[in-house]
């Protein structure tokens, strides 16, 4: 186990890391943070094991949204939803309760911009 401590996050925060769907499969890290506009099937991917078999998918998403990550998808949300999740005031599993993340799991698509 690693000794790095993130702000905020206790050090027994590693203990879902080792446990989570994306680490045991082998998954790349930098699958979860997309350049802009190159293709999503692997992002597709992984977001959708995440979704259906994650154990730690809600322990992966309050840590995204508690420690303010900009970028990335946390517990199979993209970085608009975790903004959104933040700004509707979920912090804890609880706030979670109700919720429909399908909304925060889709990747944005669209047309690059016009130069």
């Amino acid at each position: 186990m690693s000794n790095l401590v993130f702000r905020g996050v206790a050090e027994a925060h590693e203990t879902w890391r080792e446990s989570s769907l994306c680490i045991e499969m082998g998954t790349p890290t930098e699958v979860f943070y997309p350049e802009q506009y190159q293709p999503l099937d692997e992002l597709k991917t992984a977001v959708e094991g995440c979704i259906m078999a994650c154990e730690v998918r809600t322990e992966c998403l309050l840590y995204g949204i508690n420690n303010g990550e900009k970028e990335g998808w946390w517990g199979g949300v993209s970085p608009r939803g975790l903004r959104a999740l933040r700004k509707i005031g979920v912090r804890t599993a609880e706030d979670l309760e109700g919720v429909d993340l399908g909304k925060y799991t889709k990747p944005r698509v669209g047309r690059p911009p016009r130069n």
